[in-house]
This record gives structure tokens, C-alpha cells and sequence, in this order.
């Protein structure tokens, strides 16, 4: 196709788009079907096929789906709306369309539909219908008629799903009755509509009836599901009824009314309703103006639930109410009624009520959640009522005007939760409406407390907040907010997470003294980083370790993340690579010299992995290019990923066969990655050299040949008398320049003669000797066949078309033979009787007549051939003809046993006649029997046939009883004869204190009727059980069981009590005292009490006993005589023993006497000698240690009275004695750890393994911990 004519093609293209003819009404059935999903669907390509589809389906083909296979224009353009109105697919409750409807993301223009009851694309889809991926635009809706209305762009009724359908229509319904049902994309909703979008204008006026108008961005009224929809259209509702009881009008930004569920849908479309009513009655009436205005962001009405909306609409709701009545008042013209007597009494009363909300205008027993208005909410009411007596004098009347409005609901009548409004900064929590300030709407703390209700209820996880601004609904980039608390010890800090999940951590806090803060730890005791992905509220709490006893992990690791050195650190070590220089290869691009660590080591704070950092250096290389015989012609040093360059311009020689050029180079340049070399490469291309070709002095042709080639030349040269014979010299290998001259010979000729069959001659040829010669066409002989051409010799030389050669004067002659045909004779139903070959002329015979078989309805007779015989000319069949005769039948009529009760002869094909007479039938006592007809049904004849009489039956009907143990009647019922009774709901028979009941049946069993019939309930008995319970003193439950009636309980074992410091308890048995079961009872345990004794034990200073006494709780344990110790004087016990409360060990107590003070026993006895003095008395020395720089003077103690094990680097003490003090110190005496026994068994962790020393009271032992 030339350039011009694909510039024609397209400018016809654009025009036939530009002046597409508008859609007439006409339907044109779809040329084709394709499978989706194993579901065949008719391909609409344009308006046309798409009325043929409605009409499919509104004739009775519900189930069948289609697909769009481009856009559909039902206008002169896609800006014009159709004038003709549209028939929608299911028009009606009647034709609901049940398929699919896949729009394929093309789109609807200009659909128009004027003055249904269910007017959209589609009016009413059922349960099983669906509509998907498809958008409308440039059409109407206009319905101006006298009746109700469902009016929705998409569909006006929906049962069933739409989604990913996108509304851009406008809407406009004035209806003067009943309701109205406005939505952009569905007028009433009972199914599914989920993601979906409405960008046109919806708007509903009413102007009779005291019914409502329902108007919505997405539907008009709902009670299905609204899920992931958008509405920026206009939504406007008016209800201006005139002399009626109210007007009533409901706009939604989603849904005008909402009596299910709406969620995650945005309404950016300004929503307004108009409800103004005017009531006037005569004298005697009662006048009563009721008007309703109710609009919402989302829905007008709630009485279901809304839940994770936006709105960013304009809301306003306008109730005007005006209500007169008595002798004077004014008419809807503005004249006045005259001369109009009032004898009765007249009230008159005007209620107007306006709600209007940013979510709900009115929220009835409906349920809002998780949502928020962005616009601006107006609301106005006014009423006005009058009342005028015979006299035309105003009698008070009533007026009632109420407004609401707010950001969230108008007016809420049942539940509001986790919603907000920027506009008029209030939010809702748990049902209740606060105040707040924008500053404190915008921070990640309201969302919180929007998902918790302020921490009252589970994160609900709806609400989000990014770097700014309000509140938003979380998703997959945007997670809900969460509180983290951080606890440390009692102190607490309260955190929100960002829309990341991150939270900022508090500064990790100041550790006591040997301690650390090893960081924050959650329930699980996981550690919380501040990289943690928070998705939940929670407490983390401050977790601190002993700084001796912590060690830290520190890894070195190569930039591949290759461990290169691994060291355990106790805490507050300086950090040291200790390994050799880190390195990494090379790579073509870089070479890598070391630079350090990630970070700079310093001081074991936390288990920590560095990493090795490198300075890379660009590589550079050498690029050579050289010649196409490898010389040498330039050699460069790159950088890697340089481009290598060559400028200048390449020659190379030509040869007597090839011209050559540069082309390139081999390989092609790249980007450096290493060290190249590039060959110059040459396109070549064959010398050309000139070829003359001449007849005798004139020049024919010049030709250019490439080397080696042949020459081809285009001419054949003539000369008159002459033949041309061929070109010298040859030409076929072009070396050089080349001149070729034509060669010729003198021309002989030879004569053809063409003859008749009978040698008449037809024409003379002259044909070149040894030349071709053409054997032409034969003439055509009818009833004859050409044979061919055949030469004097009687040789057949072939037939038209064949070529011969003539090399001497010849004569050729036609030849022919005559034809035969076939004759075949067949039978009326077309088999062959007989078949012959009869010659050209002759005349055709059959052998034989035919004959044909006898069928139920003829008997034949043979009345010749058709066609009548002619002399033969070609191929003939004749057909053999036959005259029919109508047979006639016997036909009777029986009784239901055969017995026969009339009988005719009738013909073939007639219906016969039944007896004037119905047969009857005598009733048995189970049926009674009517006649019904004849078996078979009668039917035309066609042989011989009998005819039974058939009768209906009629069961007989019984009375079945049904009545209780006590002959008390439960139901009775009429049972037909043989029908199985049904029985009545199972009877029950009141319990008594020792048995209950359960219905066992009826007697007799319930069979099949077969007379009247009177069935008893019976039941089975069973002996009740009652709860017996034990428990506790306290009441606390020690057993429960079930036990029989008339048994005696089986008491569970004896409990106990627990003894007190004063008392020990025996049990004393079960109050009340075990009886017979007779019902329910609970029996408590009472027990008697014991004053416990204690041992008190006096001992001395070496811990060896003086006295051990049993004494009651409470009494005084009574001293021994005072002990005596050698250089001490007793100063009395360490503790009081006036009153004993537990086992008590009592010491004595000693000061030191001065040397001067002590008594000389004996002058011979060396008063300095060690020997004087006790073994144990070591221990008493030095008992104090000093706490001064952690050291302690320790003098050992022979046998300490606890055990010590080593398990590891715990040490395992037993048998300590409670309520003394303990310390653990090292080999210089610094102590490590003290405190006081608590528990006689317990265990000390040490940090290394060494030697320590244990002291428990004035008791010293040393370890060794390896």
C-alpha cells in the first residue's frame, strides 16, 4: 500500500468515527461467541447487538452472558446522548437477567432511558447475575411520569454482584407518586456492589404521595452489601408533596437509605435534600404537615452498619412543613378560599425535621464505626402552622421545627464508635461525642485512641496516620497504629507507632550502680529493637544484669558477610581487631583497598557485629586497534567503562575483484571492562565492468556486470529472412570490458493442411522447418465423440492443445466415434430396477413391469414411467408411477378387562368414534372410581387398535385421635386410607420429685390407615438425680456429683485444713449430716482446733546447746542458768522468748573482759598461752568485718554448720541456718555479695572460676570454683 493510499484509508477511518450514525432501536444478532472461563458469551461490538442481547433476555434467555468487545456509542458521538430510549436487559421482575454482564473495562456512551418503572442498563438482576469491568458515560436516566420508580445507571434493581464499574451518567426522575428509588449506579440494592466508582449527578423530585424519595451516590436505597465504592457525583432528593399526610426525602453520598452494611467507601460529591410539604383541609378536618429532610455523607438513614468511610462532601438538609386548615386559608396558588362555613373543630399541626450529617444523617437502629467527614454540614427547618374558626378568627395551632446536624450522624438514636470530624473537630468514642482540637486530632495517639476507643476496647487496626494531617484507613503501606508502653521498674513512658510500625525508643535509662541496662524485653522475653515492625499493642519492660556477669558476642565480619574473627567480651572490654588486614578480590571495575570498620570498635556494650569497609579504585586498560592485517594502527589506555574512540578514516586498496570500504570493527566497541584489541573490518563489494551487446553495427544494450558474473540481456535480435541462433563470444564470466555481437541463419518454411473427417480441407499453416506447431480445436458433433488428429498414414498425432514438430509438408484429418448413454429404470423410492447402455438415438425399453408393496395405509397398482420414452440424447433415469387405494381397520372399544363393548371398521387416517355411552366401574371399600378416559388416547388409524376404558380413584379419609396418658385429646385429624398418620408434636408429662418422663411412643404403633384409629402417648421413667456438692470450711468446692434419688451420698475423702502459727486442725465431719438424696444439697466440712507447741532451744556461743523446751503458742519459754564462758561475762540472750510464735533458737551473750578483770585460777597456769583457751573460742573473735573498700578480716571457723557444693560457677549452700547474714568474698578479701538467708538452700553464681571464701553467720569456709 503506497503512503497516499494509507493516508485515504485512515482520513475515511476518522470520518466514519467523526458522523457514526446514532442507534435507531434496531437489534442485530452477534457474529460472534467465545468461551471465558468455560462460559460462552456473545461478543457485542456495538449498539445494535447489545439491544438483540436485551431482547434475548427479556424473551426468556436469562442466563446467557456477553462481553464487550470495544466501546458502545448509542449516540451520533460519544458526547450525545441517544434520542431513542432503551428496553433494559431484564426489564422487569418478570425477566430478570440471571448471566454475566463483562464490560471489559470498555465503555457505555449515551444510553438514554425515559419513563420505566425500572429504568438502567439493566432493570432487574437476580441473585445468580453479574455485572463487571465496565464504564458508562454521556447518557441520562429521565423519568417523568406518574408512577414510582427504580432508577439506577447500571441496574435499578440489583440481586445479585457488580464490580469494577465506573458511572459517569446523569440521572433526573420527577415522579407526582409512590416511591422513588434514585442511585448512579443502582436504585435499590439487594446484592453486592464492591468496587465501584460514580462521577455523575443523581437527582429526585417528588411531588405527590406521602411516600419517600431515596437518593445515593451509589444506590438509592440499600440492603445488600456496599463495599470499596466512591461517589464524587451531585446527589440532590426533593420531596415536595402537597396535601398529604407527610414528605419525606434521603440523600446519601453511597446510599440514601442504608438498612445492611456500607464500608470502606469515600463520598467527595456534595449531597443535599429538600423535604417541603404543604397540608390544607376545610372546615371539620385535620390538618397535619409532617416533613422529613434527612442527608448524609455517606447514607441519609442508617439502620444498618457503616464502618470505615470517608466523607469530603458539602452536606445540607432543608425541612420546610406548612399545615392550615378552617375557614380561611390559602390554596397552593396563593388565593384565598371565600365563603367557606367551618361548623366543626379543626386542629392543625406542623412538624418539620431536618437532619443532616457528614456520615449519617439520621442513624436509626443502625451502627456507625470507623469514620470520618471532611465537609461542610448545613442543616435548616422550618414549620408553620395556622388555624382559622367560623368567625375567621386565628385559633392557637402547633408548630414543631427541629434541626440536626453534625459532622459524623445528624441525630443518633443507636451506636456511633471511633469516628471523627475535622471540620467541626469532634470525634466519637464508645457512643459518646467529645470536643476536641485539631492539634490533638493530628498526632498518632488520636489514631490509637480511634482503633482502642481510648484503650477500652482491642485494637481494632482500621486507623493509620502518615508524617502529617489526620487520622487515615490503614493498608498494606500504611499500618495501623499502635501504643507501646515502656515499663521501667514501675516508671512508665507511653509511645505511638508511625505508619511505618517503627516506634522512637525513650533514651535507654540510668543503670544502678554494677549494674547495666540490657535493654527493653517484652512478655516473651524477646528483646525490642528500635528496628522492630510493632504490630500490636503492648507493654516492653526495662531488663537490667548484674555488669560482672554479662559478656558480649563481638564478630568481625568481611563486606560478603564472611566471619573473620569471633571474640566473647565481658562487658565494658575495649573492642580490638586482633586478625590479619581484611581484603577482597578485585573486581574488572574495581580494585579494593581497606579502609577500616562500619563503625569505629570501642568499648563491649551489647553483642555487636562490625563489618569491613574498602576505597575502591577505578582499573584502567589497554585498548589496541589495528588494521585488517593485524597492523598496529593506534593503542590507548581507558578507564573501566569508558568508550573506546577512533577518528580517523579508514582505506584500503581496491583489487581487479572487489572495491572495499570501512565498515566497523571486530569485535564491536564496548563500554572497557578489560584489556581488547579491535580489528578493522571491510564491507566489500564486486567490481563492475561494462558489457556491449550489438547487432551487426547498431548497439542493442550496455550492461554493468559484477566480476565473475554473467551477463543477462534483455533483447533477442531480429533480422528479416533470418533466424537468430545465439550471442558470440560467450558471456557467462565477466573478467573485463566485453563487446558480444548477435549471430543469424537463413529460415526454411513447411505447409500444415487441416481436413474434415471426410478430407475436406480446412486450412493451411506455414510453420518453420523443425518449428512447433499447435493441433488446434475439432469441431463438435452431436452424439458423437472426437477422437483426435491423426495424419495420412492413419497415426494419431494427439488431441487440441499438443505440439508437434514439423519437419515436412503434412496433412492432419479429425477423427470421431459415435456415443452411448446409460439408461437406468428406478422405483418410485429411488432404487435401481434396471440399468443398460443404449446408443446415441436408439430408443429406450424396460424389461419388466414393476410392483410396490402393500403399506398400512394403500394398497398399489403400477401406472408406468415418468418421463414418457424418447429416442436416447444422454443420460436418462425414468421412475416408475403407481396409483394408492386407503385401507380400511377394525377398531374396538372394552371394558378395563378387556371385555369389548363396541366395535366398527374404520379408514386409514380417520379418528374413531367412542361409544356415546361411558363405561362405569363398581367402588371397592377402599376407592371410589370415575371414568377417565380411553387407553390409549384415541388417535387417527393406521390398524387395526383396541380402546380400554380407564377410571381415576379416590381414597376414603378416617379419623386418627391422638390423645395422652390420661385420655386427654392432643389433635385429631381426617387420614386418607392407606396414608401414614402424622403425629402431633411429642407430648410431655410433668416430672415428679423422684422421677422424670420421656415420651417412649405411641400404642398402638402408628401404621398405615385402614379404619379410624385412636393412639395413646406412653412414656418411660426415669429416676432423677440432684447435685450434691462438699465443700470447704470457706466454702471452696471440694466435689460435686449427681446422685440418684433415695441414695445416700458418698462423702469424698477427709479434708484438710491448714494449720495457722497458733492452731493445727483435725477434721470433725459434714454439717448438715449425710441424709438420703431428696434434692439438691450441699454439705460443708467443720473441723476442731489444736494450740500448736514450739521448740525453743537456748544455745551457747559455740552453738551448743544448754536447754530445749516444748512450749504452747503464745506462752514464755523459761531460761536456763545463766552459762559461764572463760575472759567473757554473760550479758543476757539475743532475743526475747516472753512470748513463743514459732521454733525459736535463743543465744546467749558475752562482753569481753578487760586481762585486768580476769580472775587468776591458778598461779601456775601461763596466762598467755593459747592453750587456756577453748578450741571454738576463734570464732567469736573478729566477728565485725570492715566494709571499707570491700575488705574483710576473716578468722576460719572449725566445722561450719552448712553444706556447700560446686555445680559449675554456682555455688550450692543447704542446711544454712535462716536469719543470718551471708557474704562471699574473694581470696584479697573483697567482698563479692552479701545479704541475709531467706531459705535454708540457695545458690550463689560467681563471675570466673578461682578461689573464694563463704561466711554464713560467724561460720567460714573456702572454695574452689574451677
Amino acid at each position: 500500500m503506497t503512503k497516499l493510499t494509507k493516508i485515504l484509508a485512515m482520513l475515511l477511518m476518522a470520518a466514519s468515527c467523526c458522523f457514526a450514525a446514532a442507534w435507531t432501536g434496531s437489534t442485530s444478532e452477534p457474529e460472534n461467541v467465545r468461551k471465558i472461563e468455560g462460559k460462552g458469551f456473545y461478543v457485542i461490538t456495538s449498539a445494535d447487538e447489545l439491544a438483540w442481547f436485551a431482547e434475548q433476555v427479556n424473551g426468556g434467555r436469562e442466563n446467557i452472558n456477553a462481553v464487550l468487545a470495544n466501546d458502545i456509542v448509542f449516540g451520533s458521538s460519544e458526547k450525545n446522548a441517544s434520542t431513542v430510549s432503551w428496553t433494559p436487559i431484564g426489564k422487569n421482575s418478570t425477566n430478570q437477567f440471571s448471566g454475566t454482564l463483562d464490560g471489559a473495562g470498555h465503555t457505555i456512551y449515551g444510553l438514554y432511558v425515559k419513563n420505566l418503572e425500572y429504568s438502567g442498563l439493566i432493570g432487574y438482576l437476580s441473585e445468580n447475575g453479574i455485572v463487571n469491568n465496565l464504564k458508562m458515560s454521556a447518557g441520562t436516566i429521565n423519568h417523568q411520569n406518574y408512577s414510582g420508580v427504580y432508577a439506577g445507571n447500571i441496574v435499578a434493581v440489583n440481586n445479585g454482584t457488580i464490580k469494577n464499574v465506573e458511572n459517569k451518567d446523569s440521572l433526573i426522575l420527577r415522579t407526582n407518586g409512590y416511591v422513588a428509588y434514585a442511585g448512579a449506579l443502582v436504585g435499590f440494592n439487594k446484592g453486592k456492589i464492591l468496587n465501584s466508582s460514580n462521577k455523575g449527578n443523581v437527582y429526585s423530585n417528588k411531588s405527590t404521595n406521602r411516600r419517600a424519595t431515596y437518593s445515593g451516590g451509589i444506590a438509592g436505597y440499600n440492603t445488600g452489601v456496599i463495599s470499596d465504592c466512591e461517589n464524587s457525583g451531585y446527589v440532590y432528593s426533593n420531596d415536595t408533596t402537597k396535601n398529604a399526610d407527610s414528605s419525606v426525602a434521603y440523600s446519601g453520598g453511597i446510599a440514601g437509605y442504608n438498612k445492611n452494611e456500607i464500608s470502606m467507601c469515600v463520598n467527595l460529591g456534595p449531597v443535599s435534600s429538600l423535604s417541603s410539604q404543604y397540608k390544607n383541609y376545610t372546615s371539620g378536618a385535620k390538618a397535619i404537615a409532617n416533613s422529613f429532610s434527612y442527608s448524609g455523607g455517606i447514607t441519609g438513614y442508617n439502620d444498618g452498619v457503616v464502618s470505615k468511610v470517608r466523607n469530603d462532601g458539602i452536606i445540607e438538609s432543608t425541612s420546610k412543613a406548612i399545615a392550615q386548615s378552617g375557614i380561611h386559608m390559602y390554596d397552593h396558588s396563593g388565593e384565598k378560599v371565600k365563603e367557606t362555613l367551618n361548623v366543626g373543630s379543626s386542629a392543625t399541626t406542623a412538624y418539620s425535621y431536618a437532619f443532616s450529617g457528614g456520615i449519617v444523617g439520621y442513624n436509626g437502629l443502625g451502627y456507625v464505626s470507623n469514620s470520618q467527614n471532611r465537609g461542610m454540614v448545613h442543616v435548616e427547618s422550618t414549620s408553620s402552622a395556622g388555624y382559622f374558626n367560623a368567625s375567621g378568627n386565628p385559633v392557637t395551632a402547633k408548630e414543631v421545627s427541629r434541626a440536626y446536624s453534625d459532622g459524623i450522624v445528624g441525630f443518633n438514636n443507636e451506636s456511633v464508635y471511633s469516628s471523627f470530624d475535622i471540620v467541626k473537630f469532634e470525634y466519637w468514642l464508645n457512643n459518646t461525642k467529645y470536643s476536641g482540637v485539631a492539634t490533638n486530632m493530628q498526632n498518632a495517639q488520636f489514631a490509637w485512641m480511634l482503633n482502642t476507643s481510648n484503650g477500652t476496647e482491642e485494637n481494632s487496626g482500621v486507623w493509620t496516620r502518615g508524617t502529617e494531617g489526620y487520622p487515615t484507613f490503614a493498608n498494606a503501606d500504611s499500618l495501623p497504629i499502635y501504643r507501646v508502653v515502656f515499663n521501667d521498674e514501675g516508671i512508665t513512658s507511653n509511645r505511638y507507632t508511625n505508619y511505618q510500625g517503627f516506634v522512637v525508643f525513650p533514651e535507654d535509662p540510668e543503670p544502678a550502680e554494677g549494674s547495666i541496662f540490657s535493654g527493653w524485653f517484652n512478655s516473651e522475653d524477646v528483646k525490642v529493637k528500635p528496628s522492630m515492625v510493632f504490630v500490636m499493642d503492648q507493654t516492653i519492660n526495662a531488663v537490667y544484669t548484674d555488669a560482672s556477669d554479662v559478656f558480649w558476642n563481638i564478630n568481625f565480619y568481611n563486606a560478603d558477610s564472611t566471619l573473620l574473627s569471633s571474640q566473647t567480651l565481658q562487658h565494658g572490654s575495649i573492642v580490638d581487631y586482633h586478625g590479619e588486614t581484611p581484603s577482597i578480590p578485585a573486581t574488572a571495575k574495581y580494585t579494593y583497598i581497606f579502609a577500616g570498620w562500619n563503625v569505629e570498635p570501642t568499648n563491649a556494650t551489647e553483642n555487636f557485629d562490625y563489618y569491613a569497609v574498602y576505597d575502591s579504585v577505578m582499573n584502567s586498560y589497554k585498548v589496541v586497534f589495528q588494521d585488517y592485517d593485524k597492523k598496529e594502527l593506534k593503542s590507548l589506555t581507558y578507564e573501566y567503562g569508558a568508550t573506546p574512540r577512533f577518528s580517523e578514516k579508514l582505506t584500503r586498496a581496491s583489487s581487479v575483484e572487489w572495491n572495499y570500504s570501512h565498515v566497523g570493527w571486530d569485535p564491536a566497541i564496548t563500554a572497557v571492562t578489560e584489556e581488547a584489541v579491535y580489528t578493522a573490518v571491510y564491507d566489500s563489494s564486486k567490481v563492475e565492468y561494462t558489457v556491449t551487446f550489438m547487432n551487426g553495427t547498431e548497439v542493442l544494450e550496455t550492461l554493468k556486470v559484477p566480476y565473475g558474473s554473467a551477463a543477462t540481456p534483455s533483447v533477442t535480435p531480429t533480422r528479416v529472412g533470418y533466424k537468430f541462433i545465439g550471442w558470440s563470444p560467450k558471456f557467462g564470466n565477466i573478467t573485463a570490458d566485453l563487446t558480444v555481437k548477435a549471430m543469424f541463419e537463413e529460415l526454411v518454411y513447411r505447409t500444415v493442411s487441416i481436413k474434415e473427417e471426410n478430407g475436406e480441407i480446412i486450412d493451411n499453416v506455414d510453420v518453420e522447418e523443425n518449428g512447433k506447431f499447435t493441433l488446434p480445436s475439432a469441431a463438435e458433433k452431436t452424439g458423437y465423440k472426437f477422437d483426435g488428429w491423426y495424419d495420412s498414414k492413419g497415426n494419431c498425432l494427439g488431441q487440441p492443445g499438443d505440439v508437434i514438430t514439423i519437419s515436412a509438408d503434412i496433412s492432419i484429418e479429425a477423427r470421431y466415434s459415435i456415443l452411448s448413454y446409460t439408461i437406468t429404470f428406478v422405483d418410485e423410492d429411488g432404487s435401481v430396477i434396471e440399468s443398460g447402455s443404449v446408443e446415441f438415438g436408439s430408443m429406450p425399453t424396460a424389461s419388466k413391469e414393476p410392483t410396490k408393496a402393500s403399506t398400512a395405509q394403500y394398497t398399489y397398482e403400477f401406472a408406468g414411467w415418468t418421463p414418457e420414452f424418447v429416442a436416447v440424447s444422454g443420460n436418462a433415469i425414468y421412475t416408475a408411477t403407481y396409483n394408492a387405494v386407503v385401507r380400511n381397520y377394525t377398531v374396538t372399544f372394552a371394558d378395563e378387562n378387556g371385555k369389548a363393548l363396541s366395535s366398527s371398521s374404520v379408514a386409514y387416517g380417520k379418528i374413531p368414534t367412542a361409544p356415546a355411552t361411558e363405561p362405569t366401574k363398581a367402588a371397592t371399600v377402599q376407592y371410589n372410581y370415575t371414568f377417565a378416559g380411553w387407553t390409549p388416547e384415541l388417535v387417527k388409524v393406521t390398524g387395526d387398535a383396541t380402546y380400554k376404558a380407564t377410571f381415576t380413584s379416590a381414597l376414603r379419609n378416617y379419623t386418627i385421635t391422638f390423645v395422652d396418658e390420661d385420655g386427654s385429646e392432643i389433635s385429631k385429624s381426617a387420614v386418607a386410607y392407606g396414608e401414614s398418620p402424622v403425629a402431633p408434636a411429642e407430648p410431655t408429662r410433668t416430672s415428679t420429685a423422684q422421677y422424670s418422663y420421656e415420651f417412649a411412643g405411641w400404642s398402638p404403633a402408628v401404621t398405615a390407615v385402614s379404619g379410624n384409629a385412636t393412639y395413646t402417648a406412653t412414656y418411660t421413667s426415669k429416676v432423677r438425680t440432684y447435685e450434691i456438692t462438699f465443700v470447704d470450711e470457706d466454702g471452696s468446692e471440694i466435689s460435686k456429683s449427681a446422685v440418684a434419688y433415695g441414695e445416700s451420698p458418698v462423702a469424698p475423702a477427709e479434708p484438710t485444713k491448714a494449720s495457722t502459727a497458733q492452731y493445727s486442725y483435725e477434721f470433725a465431719g459434714w454439717t448438715p449430716g449425710i441424709v438420703k438424696v431428696t434434692g439438691d444439697a450441699t454439705y460443708k466440712a467443720s473441723y476442731n482446733s489444736v494450740l500448736n507447741a514450739y521448740k525453743v532451744t537456748f544455745l551457747d556461743y559455740d552453738g551448743s546447746t544448754l536447754k530445749s523446751q516444748n512450749v504452747k503458742y503464745g506462752a514464755a519459754a523459761t531460761a536456763p542458768a545463766d552459762p559461764e564462758r572463760d575472759g567473757y561475762k554473760f550479758t543476757g540472750w539475743d532475743k526475747s522468748f516472753d512470748e513463743i510464735v514459732k521454733n525459736t533458737d535463743v543465744t546467749a551473750q558475752y562482753e569481753k573482759l578487760s586481762s585486768s578483770s580476769i580472775p587468776a585460777s591458778s598461779s601456775s597456769q601461763p596466762t598467755s598461752s593459747s592453750s587456756a583457751i577453748p578450741a571454738s573460742s576463734s570464732s567469736a573473735k573478729n566477728e565485725s568485718s570492715s566494709s571499707e573498700k570491700g575488705e574483710a578480716v576473716i578468722e576460719m571457723a572449725a566445722a561450719p554448720h552448712f553444706s556447700v557444693e560446686i555445680v559449675g560457677r554456682n555455688i550450692q549452700i543447704s542446711a544454712a541456718r535462716i536469719g543470718s547474714a551471708y557474704m562471699i568474698l574473694d581470696v584479697q578479701g573483697r567482698v563479692l555479695k552479701q545479704g541475709r538467708v531467706n531459705v535454708d538452700n540457695f545458690n550463689i553464681a560467681v563471675p570466673r572460676a578461682g578461689n573464694y571464701l563463704i561466711r554464713i553467720g560467724n561460720q567460714t569456709r573456702s572454695v574452689i570454683v574451677r
